[in-house]
């Protein structure tokens, strides 16, 4: 704009300079032949431009009584006395308002009936008014008088509530016009009228005594203002040799004219003809010098905008234009120049006040933000950060403040994730969705973090911009307890290595991958053959530790391309892969049974344990998880049952022969309420008298469809699933009953003989059970010897010598049961409180065939004797067996070869 200015003076400046030059140049170059034509041009210019000038002043002066007359109407209705009044406020009111206007000299209020009711008159009285050319009209209205007739008196109707108000103004006493008419001095004759909008003459101001051209004047007006096609302001009429001039006022409707005679110009013309040259020169010059005076005083303004715009430009809002003329064009700009600056000073103080207040939110905000553990950023949809939290820019070696403004790209070291994360803003922004998603933050120790990022769009910034919000949070430690939890739900608490359910998972990935490369792999199914000995001998720490130790040793010796898995229990798989043929893994297994048959620590005692393992092959035994784990189960059931320490394959007959085993095992859980177990009674006899002194008590199974089954068959399921202690229960009452009601018949009481495991020994209420039970069938408590096995550790022998002295102190006997055929130390006899020692078969064969071993079956003996024990020698078949029991001087005996195990009718019968 300020630029559009400058062009613009210089443009009219080099304008007015060029006419003037042009003027005297004409002047001195054609003054012969065009002096009469210029002079004559110019004066008729330039009195046209003098009428309009008065013309345009005049009616400036004539539009300000227009103007103060709306006022005075608006004023007259909102007075509420000359509205709603009593006649009495009204002629009040009217004697205020004609003594308060200086124009107003007189008036009155007329009601519809046309009746005045109140009245001013200064220049009339009532009886010159002709109330019959009173009109009424709807909003005020300004005529020419016609209730009083009298020149340039002006009658302002003005509309109140139910009547009207008449205003007088008489024009040529007012002040303001009567000094305007003598400043318009151009002669002696000038002739100034206004008309209205039915061309009716409403003032006329005469001064040169030219009335009689009065009516002469009025028809040239008529003419001109009927004219359409005249649009000149000054017209020149050749007729009565006047110049007239014409120009509309605010009043619609109205015509100022103004009437100058032509000679004036003529008289203007001759002069210069007699100052001729010089005059015309000195004309010339002081014209020139007018013309860029008057230019000077119109570019005032003008240049007064140019200096505001300059001030405003380099931030002055305080810098105000002088006052100019409000009618004319650059006053109204520069009036509105004026308001404009003040509205902005207003707005910048408002901005600055509001950023003030932002900057104070902003700063809170950051505050806040910064204090928050999540990673918090704003960023713009070029990519350039807008906010920032120090928790965020810290990961870039920066601060919040430091990173706001700057490029995504030039604050990271990974410009790929960067234009990658660039691109999902600009797709967030265009579907307008919020997203959510995890990911990892390197941190600046290089440790890896995870955060559960949300990105959504924001459109309604201060700016209009598009952004991105970003908040994360740190879920590392909920990623880190999630993987713990995976961990733990497929790994093995105890060992660390892979449990039940990995195993499943890996075999069925195992399946898919050897299909598609056409390869095997095995299942083993491992089981620990003496884990519950070392449980029940050193405690569940020690079985512990066995299993964490078995663990390594196979991790040690696998494949790496091989898994281990804790199956449950002491019960280990192994997942194996082989390519060409079974022997690697027949290798495997050999290598894992050598490994875990070496020697085992714990608090400084040594102890073996050794493992039973089973194989299936995948595809060849089966396709499916379920029965290649089944299969392997069985193959590991069947080493156990072939010597344990050792491994089988799968086979289809084998699993017809467990199959087998597992049903006696069901059965057997069902054999006492069934009535297929009973006890059997072998016969003990002494060895010189050969009469019976005791019986010793034997468990037997009837199966109901397999017929009977051997001891050593149902026996170990029995004690593997925890069915002796019911069986032992069971025998113990079937057996006291059957030997007390032989004692009731007998003169010579006999002993009962009864088999109790280790556990029952070791219980603490195994001696109550059984004194319980003597006195409920009214056995006497000598009457009774327990047996236990020779299979004893020496931590079970101090156990055992507490327990055995509380049988001794009741009564009951113990005997050591198939002494010899685990070869128990002899410190270990001597420190047991046993009464009585039952030899082996095993170890009678023996010394009937070896001479070496019948040296140690005598040597045994006299031991036996020196410790004051009662020796029975078991399964004695013949008579020489009977011979050399005799010759060795042995208590009792007892076998085939007096009798087999009874029921209990055929000893009730035999006895």
């Amino acid at each position: 704009m300020k630029r559009l200015l400058v062009y613009w003076q210089k443009s009219n400046l080099i304008k007015a300079t060029f006419f003037n030059i042009a003027i005297m140049f004409s002047f001195f170059v054609v003054f012969i032949y065009a002096t009469s034509f210029t002079i004559e041009q110019f004066t008729v210019e330039y009195y046209d431009e003098m009428m309009s000038s008065a013309n345009q002043r005049f009616s400036q002066q004539f539009d300000r009584v227009l103007l103060e007359l709306d006022e005075l109407s608006l004023s007259a209705r909102n007075d509420y006395h000359l509205t709603m009044g009593t006649l009495s406020d009204q002629q009040e009111a009217l004697i205020d308002l004609v003594q308060a206007s200086p124009m107003v000299n007189g008036g009155f209020i007329v009601d519809e009936q046309r009746v005045i009711e109140s009245s001013v008159l200064q220049t009339a009285s009532l009886s010159n008014l002709d109330l019959t050319a009173i009109s009424f009209v709807p909003e005020p209205y300004l005529q020419k008088a016609h209730t009083l007739e009298q020149d340039n008196l002006l009658e302002l109707l003005i509309p109140l509530s139910n009547t009207q108000l008449h205003l007088f103004i008489d024009l040529a006493s007012t002040d303001i016009l009567s000094s305007l008419f003598h400043s318009l001095s151009f002669s002696d004759t000038f002739y100034i009228a206004i008309f209205n909008e039915n061309q009716d003459l409403v003032f006329t101001y005469d001064e040169s005594n030219i009335n009689n051209e009065g009516e002469l004047f009025h028809l040239k007006i008529q003419e001109s203002l009927n004219d359409e096609r005249n649009t000149d302001t000054v017209t020149h009429d050749e007729d009565s040799h006047y110049m007239m001039a014409t120009q509309p006022l605010i009043k619609d409707g109205w015509t100022l004219t103004l009437f100058v005679p032509e000679i004036l110009t003529e008289r203007f013309r001759l002069n210069i003809f007699k100052t001729l040259l010089p005059l015309l020169v000195i004309l010339a010059v002081l014209f020139l010098l007018i013309v860029i005076y008057a230019y000077y005083r119109s570019q005032k303004p003008y240049q007064a905008l140019v200096k505001a715009i300059d001030e405003l430009s380099e931030g002055d809002y305080t810098h105000r234009i002088r006052v100019t003329n409000e009618h004319t064009r650059i006053g109204v700009i520069n009036t509105k120049f004026n308001h404009m600056v003040q509205e902005l000073e207003k707005s910048r103080l408002a901005l600055a006040k509001n950023e003030k207040a932002l900057a104070s939110q902003k700063d809170y905000l950051n505050r806040i933000i910064n204090v928050s553990p999540m990673l918090i950023y704003t960023i713009s949809e070029e990519g350039t950060y807008t906010l920032v939290n120090d928790k965020y820019a810290y990961l870039f070696g920066y601060t919040g403040k430091e990173m706001v403004g700057k490029h995504a790209l030039n604050v990271t070291n990974d410009k790929a994730a960067t234009h990658y994360q660039l691109k999902l803003h600009r797709s967030i922004l265009l579907s307008g969705e919020t997203i959510s998603y995890e990911d990892q933050q390197v941190m600046p120790d290089k440790s890896l973090r995870w955060y559960r990022v949300t990105k959504q769009p924001i459109k309604e910034t201060a700016s209009g911009a598009l952004e991105i919000l970003m908040v994360a949070t740190d879920i590392t430690e909920i990623k880190q307890n999630q993987e713990k939890i995976q961990y733990q739900a497929y790994h093995d608490e105890l060992t660390g290595i892979g449990n039940r359910k990995l195993f499943k998972t890996m075999v069925e990935q195992a399946i898919e991958q050897t299909d598609q490369q056409n390869e095997g792999f095995a299942v083993m199914f491992l089981d620990l053959d003496r884990f519950k000995y070392v449980n029940d001998t050193f405690g569940h720490d020690a079985g512990d530790q066995l299993l964490i130790e078995v663990a390594k040793r196979i991790e040690t010796v696998k494949k790496d391309t091989d898994y281990v898995f804790r199956f449950g229990g002491d019960e280990f798989t192994i997942l194996s892969y082989y390519k060409d043929s079974r022997q690697e893994v027949t290798e495997l297994a050999k290598i894992i049974i050598q490994t875990l048959t070496k020697p085992y620590t714990f608090n400084g005692h040594s102890f073996i344990v050794t493992a039973s393992i089973g194989i299936s092959l995948y595809p060849k035994h089966s396709q499916s998880l379920n029965e290649l784990t089944k299969y392997a189960d069985l193959s590991m059931y069947q080493a156990k049952q072939q010597g344990k320490n050792t491994f089988r394959y799968y086979t289809p007959a084998l699993e017809t022969e467990v199959s087998h085993a597992i049903q006696l095992e069901t059965d057997l859980f069902q054999a006492e309420e069934r009535n297929e177990l009973y006890v059997v009674y072998q016969p003990i006899v002494d060895t010189h008298t050969k009469t019976i002194i005791a019986v010793e008590a034997l468990i037997r199974w009837q199966h109901n469809k397999l017929g009977a089954i051997a001891p050593n068959v149902f026996i170990p399921i029995a004690e593997r699933n925890g069915l002796m202690l019911r069986f032992s229960k069971f025998v113990l009452q079937r057996a006291t009953q059957t030997v007390a009601e032989y004692n009731a018949r007998h003169d010579k009481p006999i002993q009962l003989y009864l088999n109790l495991t280790e556990a029952e020994c070791q219980n603490e209420h195994t001696l109550q059970t059984i004194i319980d039970q003597l006195e409920t069938v009214g056995l006497q408590q000598d009457q009774l010897v327990i047996e236990l096995n020779e299979h004893l550790t020496r931590d079970k022998c101090k156990k055992l010598k507490t327990n055995l002295k509380q049988f001794q102190l009741h009564g009951i006997k113990a005997a050591i049961d198939s002494f010899g055929d685990h070869y128990l130390s002899l410190r270990q006899l001597k420190t047991l409180p046993f009464a009585i020692i039952k030899l082996s078969q095993a170890t009678l064969q023996d010394a009937l065939i070896d001479s070496e071993a019948l040296a140690s079956y005598k040597r045994l003996i006299k031991l036996a004797k020196r410790m004051g024990l009662m020796i029975i020698q078991e399964g004695v078949e013949s008579e020489e067996d009977v011979h050399l029991i005799e010759g060795e001087g042995l208590d009792a005996y007892q076998g085939f070869l007096i009798s087999q195990p009874l029921t209990k009718e055929q000893f009730e019968q035999d006895y």
